[in-house]
């Protein structure tokens, strides 16, 4: 039997178990010896030391990576080299995915409250559901068909789930097909062709130039090329009086005293043969050739003392 103070020098050679950061060098303590340490990211663990290296035996934390094997002998030590494990070839778990991409998934993946950083090239994929924020579509690779509720886009046409063709667009220009409503359009330039304007709502046409190949027909008024009829009565009204011309010469002219002139002749003369008739009073006829004074009238004559009068 051992005494007191013979149990406590024995014990005091026992061995101690250390404590430090990081994992033990292979180099450092004896076969049997335990050390707690500090490791990152798995709170405190126990090693102690077998057959030469140090072999975790307990965490506080995430377990850090260790592999066991057993020898042929019975005994068992740490390995810290992947490589140096055995049968990394075989593959007897196909419960995992492999790198290479040779395993697909067997099920649904669901990865909700978490966020991929960078899915790299996914070349085919089927989304139905969720939401895809802040993408650019087609940089490397045009997408050849899009449906976004009924629009349908397919290669240069943009149109209708039932009517895919209704704009075709093209370098600089986009044909419209079928019936196109714009409330409100400000054309600056370019040409309209075959086209009724105003058919079911008119309004104000201004203009430099307007032309027409046929006719201007407004109420009863036609007016066609060399040609102005009316299904009525036709009034010319001119506030300050009324020129009919030939070729830019004046041939009729009623002035704001409603005198009529008559101007038949190509040079400017001062005689302007003016008649101012009622037809329940007056008459008159007249000769064959003005320039002969060749005049005979039956009517009340007033002239101008100014110049010469012929009666």
């Amino acid at each position: 039997m051992l005494n007191r103070e013979e149990r406590k020098l024995l014990h005091h050679k026992s061995k101690q178990p250390t404590l430090g950061r990081g994992k033990p060098d292979n180099k450092e303590g004896f076969e049997g010896d335990i050390s707690y340490r500090k490791i990152q990211g798995s709170g405190t663990v126990q090693y102690i030391k077998q057959d030469g290296s140090w072999v975790a035996m307990s965490s506080s934390g995430k377990f850090p990576p260790s592999r066991s094997i057993v020898k042929s002998s019975g005994s068992s030590a740490g390995v810290t080299v992947h490589l140096k494990l055995n049968g990394l070839s075989s593959d007897d778990h196909e419960q995992y995915v492999l790198v290479d991409g040779t395993r697909a998934f067997g099920g649904n993946w669901t990865n909700a409250g978490r966020t991929i950083a960078d899915l790299g090239i996914v070349t085919t994929a089927d989304i139905n559901g969720g939401t895809i924020d802040g993408v650019t579509l087609g940089t490397n690779s045009a997408v050849t068909q899009a449906v976004v509720d009924n629009i349908n886009l397919n290669g240069a046409t943009i149109g209708h789930t039932d009517d895919t063709d209704l704009m075709t667009l093209a370098d600089g220009s986009v044909t419209f097909t079928g019936s196109t409503v714009i409330p409100t359009a400000d054309i600056n330039g370019g040409t309209i062709d075959g086209t009724t304007i105003g058919a079911s709502s008119h309004t104000t046409i201004k203009g430099t130039t307007i032309d027409a190949t046929t006719d201007f027909t407004i109420g009863g008024l036609v007016i066609t090329d060399g040609a102005i009829d009316d299904s009525g009565t036709l009034t010319i009204d001119g506030a300050s009086g009324v020129n009919i011309q030939e070729h830019g010469t004046n041939v009729i002219n009623i002035d704001t005293d409603r005198y009529i002139y008559f101007h038949a002749y190509g040079q400017t003369l001062f005689q302007k043969y003016a008649i101012n008739n009622s037809s329940d009073k007056y008459h008159f006829t007249s000769g064959k050739a003005d320039y002969k004074q060749n005049l005979s009238f039956i009517c009340h004559e007033f002239s101008s003392t100014s110049f010469n009068n012929y009666s």
